[in-house]
């Protein structure tokens, strides 16, 4: 997977969303420290662009930092549109927040849970 969103990273001139991917990837193999270069570039971009929010919750939820994973995908929300939104439903990689209330809670502003 990680050699996947390398070259996704490069095809599409190292936007935001593949970083993301990229680092997440990082993060679930276990090469924290790439993960976090690639957190650090995206933040240092977010400082001179529009940045996508979803990019780093998945880094965040690659690195097991939950509570800071939700934090973005909490922005994300904020900034609609994103058509990630419509994922959190039935996404595997979201798995690990499935039973928390924050999670929950945003399922249920998007409209993917009663």
């Amino acid at each position: 997977a990680i050699e996947a969103f390398q070259k996704r990273a490069e095809l599409t001139g190292q936007s935001l969303p593949s970083l993301g991917m990229l680092g997440a990837a990082y993060a679930r193999a276990g090469k924290r420290d790439e993960a976090l270069k690639v957190l650090a570039s995206m933040q240092e971009r977010a400082k001179k662009e529009s940045v996508d929010s979803i990019g780093f919750a998945w880094i965040y939820l690659g690195l097991g930092d939950n509570e800071t994973a939700l934090n973005w995908l909490e922005k994300t929300y904020d900034e609609r549109p994103n058509v990630q939104l419509a994922f959190f439903k039935v996404s595997k990689f979201y798995d690990p927040l499935r039973s928390h209330p924050r999670f929950i809670a945003l399922l249920r502003k998007i409209g993917l849970e009663k």
